[in-house]
């Protein structure tokens, strides 16, 4: 066993942190952003949104050179849409996950946006049953509607 993988077994294997991450909704995880391993995650992170700026800027500006240059496949919007809903669907229970592949059908989704038909508030409420959502997640719902409603433009957001 790696060492990384003997720290997540000796993590899991501790009695404490298990009942914490069952019966304590309030507990957070932070990522260590410390020292050089923190700047290169940093990096790559910025990398990825920037890529993802990029190439959306394309999309919607150029859509025939956008798919002259990346095709129909996958770039970094449906993968993205794909690992929150995976994301999502490990943290509701079983009962609703119907409902959030249906909301997050990533492939429905991409016609969608291609054809500009999306419904970016329909989009925003997927899976919105809990009232004790975070912040950020209110914030990009709040920046899915407003761009429904009024269209977006870089500098609004």
């Amino acid at each position: 066993m790696g060492d990384q993988a003997n720290s997540v077994y000796k993590r899991l294997c501790n009695p404490k942190l298990r009942h914490d991450i069952n019966f304590d909704p309030g507990l957070h995880f932070r990522p260590n952003l410390d020292g050089d391993k923190g700047r290169k995650k940093q990096d790559k992170a910025s990398q990825v949104w920037n890529t993802l700026y990029e190439q959306l800027g394309m999309f919607v500006v150029n859509m025939e050179g956008f798919h002259a240059r990346y095709g129909h496949g996958d770039w970094c919007l449906p993968a993205l849409l794909r690992a929150v809903r995976d994301i999502i669907e490990t943290l509701v229970p079983q009962n609703d996950r119907d409902l959030l592949n249906e909301g997050l059908n990533v492939d429905l989704l991409m016609q969608q946006f291609s054809r500009g038909v999306a419904d970016l508030e329909k989009l925003a409420s997927t899976g919105n049953r809990n009232n004790d959502m975070d912040e950020l997640v209110r914030g990009m719902r709040s920046l899915l509607r407003k761009a429904a409603v009024s269209g977006c433009s870089d500098s609004e957001f």
